[in-house]
């Protein structure tokens, strides 16, 4: 999530928003104007940086009441706004027309052929999660209308710190009711000040190199929800289920395997399990200084007897300032689901109060 001259609100050109993606290492890239469909492969292709970067064509739609990424958008070179979307016209008598959420989100399937919805910054600049009303004590299926549906697939759970606690908690109260949405980070920067890449999402698949990458393989994991987001820490699964899956388990005493990286310039002091939404282990992280696998060990935790779902998350309370002036290392997993009787399939544990909710208190938080 991050801008270019094609918004309204950057400066930052597209030769130079594709520069700041390079040289912060990030290998693939969706830019997401304003109303605006960018294609930045071009530039990929034209700088020669195809063996380091891809790009996918995309578009951020930006009605009062919502921001919603839409990707991958076709590109049309030819008619403005690259060919955007176009949620409101006016009317003949003068009277403006505009389409509802769910209008949006159906036009954009149907029409455009967009196969990963996400939902950007919920809580904040034209947040869905305010204007529906959405609680995440609640079950969102009583907000269908015309300010909500459930048909989207990533949030960004990270755009800003000030609203990473409380939308971490709007996330769990989903993937809680059994909506498969996907938990993303993103910079959504404006500028070159603002670095591209912080916080970034890295997607589990079985392609090597950049140049290898197709749009598929971006949508197919942020569809099977197989993303860990880093803000400075990487934390990953050597062995046993990954992100995203359903693993068939016996109630009782489990064991996975954690592994959490960061960069030689920072590190994370504390590791997070959460199960159903309760923070069931806290962990300290000790780690030699300028390590970079910081954690590498087996996790002990127990399983209700209800089918569950595992979200790890990883911080340290010293600021990245070599890098990332006032920002805070952390990291965090999608779920992990257990099926515990192997019948019928994973069943959704539900939020029964405030307790199944993690409440996160993360430097910087504003709960």
């Amino acid at each position: 999530h991050q801008h270019s001259t094609r918004s309204f609100d950057s400066m930052v050109s597209e030769g130079d928003r594709l520069l700041s993606n390079l040289v912060e290492g990030v290998e693939f890239v969706v830019p997401s104007d304003h109303d605006a469909v960018t294609d930045l492969q071009h530039w990929v292709v034209e700088e020669g940086v195809t063996d380091l970067i891809y790009a996918m064509a995309s578009t951020e739609v930006s009605p009062s009441f919502a921001h919603l990424g839409a990707m991958p958008m076709p590109y049309d070179p030819l008619a403005p706004s690259g060919g955007a979307f176009s949620y409101g016209r006016l009317e003949e008598d003068g009277s403006l027309f505009h389409l509802t959420f769910p209008e949006i989100v159906e036009s954009l399937r149907q029409d455009y052929g967009v196969e990963v919805i996400q939902i950007n910054h919920p809580r904040a600049n034209s947040p869905l999660f305010y204007s529906a009303s959405y609680d995440p004590l609640e079950d969102p299926s009583r907000l269908s209308g015309d300010v909500f549906t459930s048909d989207f697939d990533t949030v960004e759970v990270y755009n800003a710190r000030s609203e990473f606690c409380q939308v971490f908690d709007d996330w769990v109260g989903l993937v809680a009711r059994g909506y498969r949405v996907t938990g993303v980070g993103n910079s959504d920067t404006h500028t070159l000040s603002n670095a591209a890449g912080y916080p970034r999402n890295y997607l589990v698949s079985d392609v090597l190199e950049p140049a290898e990458i197709e749009d598929e393989d971006i949508t197919g994991a942020l569809l099977s929800q197989a993303v860990s987001v880093s803000g400075g820490a990487l934390i990953t699964f050597p062995e046993g289920p990954q992100l995203g899956s359903v693993s068939l388990s016996a109630l009782g005493s489990q064991s996975l395997w954690v592994r959490v990286q960061t960069p030689v310039w920072s590190t994370v002091d504390t590791l997070l399990v959460i199960i159903n939404g309760v923070v069931v282990e806290t962990i300290p992280v000790f780690a030699e200084e300028e390590s970079v696998i910081v954690f590498d060990e087996l996790v002990f935790f127990d399983l209700p007897d209800k089918d569950s779902y595992m979200i790890i998350v990883a911080y340290g309370e010293i600021a990245m300032d070599r890098v990332y002036e006032g920002e805070y290392p952390f990291g965090f997993t999608n779920p992990i689901f257990f099926d515990v009787d192997g019948i019928s399939g994973w069943q959704p544990p539900g939020v029964s109060g405030p307790e199944e909710l993690p409440g996160l208190a993360l430097t910087g938080c504003d709960l």
